[in-house]
């Protein structure tokens, strides 16, 4: 069997809008990269633990108003605090997307996570709180899905256990001694292993620790600052009145600044007015505690980063009653490992005299001592794993109905078409998907379905060799929701090179859209604009084929699944066959389509598009319903709309399209297209009103780009940022848990009441009130610039 680097899968909380959190999950990842293997944090919502509590209208209230009495009734400081947050917030997402290596498939419960067991050759949880009891699913964090052998954990922290009962301390006994390779953060913890099962854990250090300063410095682009020194206050809950005015007069006798690592809204507004950002991610945590002249923190990251930083620092205990208390021991172990308890001060003790001194270069010795120790730990625990073994000979020689058709099957219909005894049949379930069905009396066992399924044997997926963004010229733009580029082709294809183009088209006689062939330019405009919902396309491979082998040129275009159907239908590579998949969200049910259609717009539309084209100044297509009706334009809004708010929130699409293989950076087809949605980085194209990102994946895709794009006005796309931007070019669409119960509510209520249902998950009364509030005050008041 052909050798393959090693893949490692990992839980901690790496999501958490935690910097602390956040940062260990890069440090560790980094360091397992390092090693040589290949790593990435599994996707984990576990729905039993993160449902929200349905809470009433008054609830809702009372915390609204609990909000605006804890900024003294000011909606201006209160509006402030919103923005910096989601300020904020978006730092920490970008830094997700930038930094963090996820795993495309989401898993959304324990038994789900079982799954992942052939997926990755060993699983590494930790660092962090991951074995602490603070509400999330310990089974998961204790890697008991994971095979015997595999599961390996790094420097979780297990403080406050004093007051745990017999049978909390048995089912940590039980989880603790499945582990193959032990390992704690604090002393604490590796004498509790030791108490209640007898196995030795070795004491390894928190991950960021295990980075350098300057590889930090290096890594995160840190430059120094030669402004007003600072002194740097993060201060878990926000700092006290008494110990800020000790602050700042230690910072007026020394000329200093005081910025704060706001943890309160009252922080936020002293940043602020002291012209600070107050709006900081991870990266931009780092660069601070760099430029730091002294630190006051009472977080156990902040700790660590003074350390790292070489910063003089005071640690501030937790105060009584703080439920943070009984975990202190992450604090006290490091202080006591570099022998510097005397930094560790009480708040009422706190004064800006104490003794400032450390001397780091004892300390970083005795840090480097501490690494070395860690990653000879972590090494030599990842090299004992061994590879996992591949698994998908043995789905080769299975019958279709033996998959797991009701989240993987695509719905492509190439088993039904290459079924030469007429076997299978495509029929709709009771969501309104068509699924194939296999009539036993009629199968011959051949396996021709299986060998032709895309899920089973999936063809070899292509890194794009050339990236673009732009609009197509000429008339056809106006009639598109993106950039014309597929209308460009087509007019190629038919005008060129005398061929056919496959599309798909909306019906509104029955209200479906369905896959047709075109031969003849005044078609296109009937195969565009984007369709959000799956096409009906189980006759049309045959025709291509026909087409194909007749010696035509053919345009064959669909979401990646539909043309990785059609090349296993097809078995062999055509000359003539270009592909052209898109950049897919999912699809919803036709069902669903044809009855909201039915119910919620006029019997006698005759035309009916998903996006339409705004002003030029806005370079954006607007995500309405817009459809006509005697001739005049009528424009639905999107947003208030329950089939476009349950499209774009995730709610009505095909069980598969949330573990979708094709939702990443390498393509399945000649070209991709599909929105750009990283347009504000080429100022050149601004008097189009949106632009298309336009993906060269093969060398076919590549000639016949060069002969259309006369036709295009574009430039160079990068890519790499457009993945950032665009989540369905790395990873599927999250599967919501409104999900279980839309297509049971469609099909077992009347159409108002699940009108209704829908809108009162979709509308939710306190973020209308957010939302409206938000935009009327910020369009009143100067916001600072953030």
């Amino acid at each position: 069997m052909e050798l393959h680097m090693k893949k490692i899968g990992m839980l901690t909380f790496y999501s958490e809008y935690n910097y602390g959190a956040m940062l260990q999950a890069y440090a560790l990842q980094t360091k397992i990269k390092e090693l040589g293997y290949s790593a990435e944090f599994i996707r984990f919502f576990d729905r039993k633990f993160k449902e929200e509590k349905p809470t009433n209208a008054i609830c809702r209230v009372k915390k609204i108003l609990k909000n605006l009495k804890s900024v003294e009734f000011s909606i201006k400081k209160y509006i402030i605090n919103r923005h910096i947050g989601e300020c904020k917030y978006s730092l920490f997402d970008d830094f997700v997307e930038r930094y963090i290596s996820t795993s495309r498939n989401a898993y959304y419960s324990l038994e789900d996570l079982k799954k992942a067991d052939n997926e990755y050759d060993a699983f590494v949880t930790g660092s962090d709180m991951v074995w602490s009891d603070i509400g999330q699913n310990l089974d998961a964090y204790f890697l008991t899905f994971a095979s015997e052998g595999k599961r390996i954990s790094y420097a979780p922290s297990l403080t406050g256990r004093e007051n745990e009962t017999v049978e909390q301390r048995e089912q940590y006994k039980n989880w603790i001694n499945r582990i193959d390779f032990l390992s704690c953060r604090e002393k604490y913890g590796v004498n509790y292993i030791s108490n209640i099962t007898g196995r030795k854990a070795k004491q390894v250090v928190d991950p960021t620790l295990l980075i350098e300063k300057e590889v930090w410095k290096e890594k995160f682009h840190i430059e120094k600052r030669h402004g007003q020194p600072y002194i740097l206050c993060y201060m878990f809950r926000g700092i006290k009145k008494a110990m800020l005015k000790k602050i700042k007069y230690y910072a007026e006798e020394n000329n200093l600044r005081i910025i704060f690592i706001p943890m309160s809204v009252q922080e936020t507004l002293y940043d602020l007015k002291n012209g600070s950002d107050a709006s900081y991610g991870p990266k931009e945590f780092v660069e601070l505690f760099y430029n730091a002249s002294y630190v006051v923190t009472n977080s156990f990251h902040g700790l660590l980063f003074s350390l790292i930083m070489n910063k003089p620092f005071l640690l501030i205990h937790r105060g009584k009653g703080n439920e943070w208390l009984k975990h202190e021991e992450r604090m006290t172990n490091i202080l006591s490992l570099l022998d510097i308890e005397n930094c560790f001060v009480n708040e009422s003790d706190f004064d800006m005299n104490l003794n400032w001194d450390i001397d780091y270069n004892i300390i970083n010795s005795k840090i480097s001592e501490l690494r070395r120790d860690s990653l000879d730990y972590l090494s030599n625990a990842l090299k004992s794993i061994k590879c996992r073994q591949e698994s998908k000979e043995k789905r080769r020689y299975m019958k279709i109905s033996e998959l797991n058709i009701d989240s993987e099957c695509t719905g492509c219909s190439a088993c039904y078409n290459v079924c030469l005894v007429d076997a299978i049949s495509m029929k709709f379930n009771f969501e309104g998907f068509s699924y194939p069905y296999i009539d036993d009396s009629l199968c011959v066992n051949c396996a021709k379905c299986v060998r032709c399924c895309h899920i089973v044997n999936t063809k070899e997926l292509k890194f794009p060799e050339e990236t673009y963004c732009g609009a197509g010229k000429g008339e056809f733009i106006e009639n598109s929701a993106s950039g014309g580029i597929f209308a460009v082709f087509a007019k190629y294809v038919i005008e060129e090179l005398s061929g056919v183009v496959y599309g798909v088209e909306l019906d509104l006689r029955d209200n479906i859209c369905r896959h047709v062939e075109i031969n003849k330019v005044e078609d296109i405009h009937r195969i565009q604009n984007s369709k959000y919902v799956q096409s009906e396309i189980s006759g049309v491979f045959p025709l291509c084929k026909k087409n194909l082998l007749e010696g035509r040129q053919v345009l064959f275009s669909g979401t990646p699944c539909q043309i990785s159907g059609l090349r296993n239908y097809l078995g062999c590579e055509f000359d003539n066959l270009l592909t052209v998949d898109i950049i897919c969200h999912g699809v919803p049910s036709p069902k669903l389509l044809s009855m909201y259609i039915k119910n919620e717009l006029p019997d006698n539309i005759t035309k009916l598009r998903f996006r339409h084209r705004l002003e030029a100044s806005l370079r954006r297509s607007a995500y309405d319903i817009n459809y006509e009706v005697n001739g005049h334009t009528i424009i639905k809004p999107g947003g208030n709309d329950i089939y476009y708010n349950a499209f774009t929130n995730g709610e009505s699409l095909r069980e598969c399209c949330y573990t979708c293989k094709y939702a990443r950076e390498d393509r399945i087809s000649d070209i991709t297209i599909g929105d750009c949605d990283s347009w504000k980085l080429y100022k050149g194209l601004e008097k189009y009103n949106i632009i298309s990102g336009i993906l060269i994946n093969s060398t076919k895709g590549e000639n016949f780009w060069r002969e259309c794009n006369k036709r295009i006005t574009y430039t160079k796309l990068d890519y790499k940022e457009e993945c950032i931007i665009n989540h369905q070019l790395r990873r599927p669409f999250i599967r919501p848990t409104r999900r279980d119960t839309i297509y049971k509510d469609l099909s077992n209520l009347k159409w108002a009441e699940f009108k209704e249902k829908q809108q009162k998950t979709q509308n939710d009364l306190t973020l209308k009130i957010k939302r409206t509030v938000y935009k009327i005050f910020t369009q009143r008041i100067d916001l600072p610039c953030v």
